[in-house]
């Protein structure tokens, strides 16, 4: 399975004070090693790396505004075309993704 290049799609917190809102991951792949770099509709943008093992992904993102690492896993579909996941930070906030290869 390939995870490479530029996605887009939406954010949700899952706190209901926050909403949702659109979300971008560039991503890099090397065998089963992914990184990257992501941004939002909020001014929040960072990098991440971990591993992708068959169609599941699991790493760390470390935020270079808010200053918070946020555990990511999640899955891809679509020989690659989609990607959807869990994103739990160190700060008690969390959401969920959804994104597509552009």
């Amino acid at each position: 399975m390939t995870l490479a290049g530029l996605y887009e799609g939406t954010e949700r917190f899952m706190s209901d004070a926050a909403g949702s809102g659109p979300f971008r991951l560039t991503i890099v792949q090397n065998g089963s090693s992914v990184n990257g770099t992501y941004s939002n509709g909020r001014g929040d943008r960072g990098s991440f790396s971990g591993t992708l093992s068959g169609t599941h992904f699991s790493g760390m993102a470390n935020s270079a505004v808010l200053h918070i690492s946020c555990i990511v896993s999640g899955d891809v579909a679509n020989g690659g075309a989609t990607f959807t996941g869990t994103v739990a930070c160190d700060n008690g906030t969390g959401r969920e993704i959804s994104v597509t290869h552009i």
